[in-house]
């Protein structure tokens, strides 16, 4: 039967044309969810937040020579073991040796719990579904007093500030980035008028 090579949770996946060669781009294994409201979500209650990532996976046969199709499974588990999403597709294994199944994750459901969530890979054989990988997700839901290091009046200093000036320049930095330097220019001193 097919076998499982790897899996990876990332921003982007770029496949090129040419070489068929992959990029994944900034691998994720932790997320930080702000509520600006201060609130996290009511206890059994599940909220949709913007992700915009990408389940990657690889996929090959056991025997280079025998063709093989089957159906795999992609279960979304909160730290409770709570099965917020599931969805089964079909690997194709017929004119080619291997093959990648990419899984667009635009928008993720979360519970009000922090902790490490799952990505489940299962694979059915003989009408039996087997778990062959689990990606680890670390969520943490902070409140805006959470995740603040700056005491009371403090501020960010001339060197922190023209790095966090820079980062938000990048075109190549990416959103978690961004949003440190942000916070990190939000306690810049005010300028002072000339």
């Amino acid at each position: 039967m097919a076998e499982h090579v790897w899996s990876v949770l990332c921003h982007r996946c770029i496949v090129d044309s040419r070489s068929n060669r992959v990029s994944l781009i900034d691998a994720i294994e932790e997320l930080k969810v702000h509520s600006a409201d201060g609130s996290v979500p009511a206890e059994g209650e599940v909220i949709a937040i913007d992700f915009g990532a990408s389940l990657a996976s690889l996929w090959m046969r056991s025997d280079h020579l025998q063709p093989e199709s089957f159906k795999v499974r992609l279960k979304f588990m909160a730290p409770s073991g709570y099965c917020i999403l599931q969805k089964s597709y079909d690997i194709e294994l017929g004119d080619v040796e291997r093959a990648r199944a990419v899984t667009d994750l635009q928008k993720l459901q979360l519970t009000n719990e922090s902790g490490s969530y799952f990505f489940q890979l299962e694979k059915c054989v003989k009408k039996r579904w087997s778990t062959v990988a689990r990606i680890p997700l670390r969520v943490n839901w902070e409140t805006p007093s959470e995740g603040n290091d700056m005491a009371k009046n403090e501020k960010t200093g001339k060197k922190a500030g023209t790095a966090a000036s820079k980062t938000m320049r990048s075109k190549t930095a990416s959103k978690d980035a961004k949003t440190a330097a942000a916070s990190a220019l939000t306690q810049r001193p005010d300028r002072k008028k000339k």
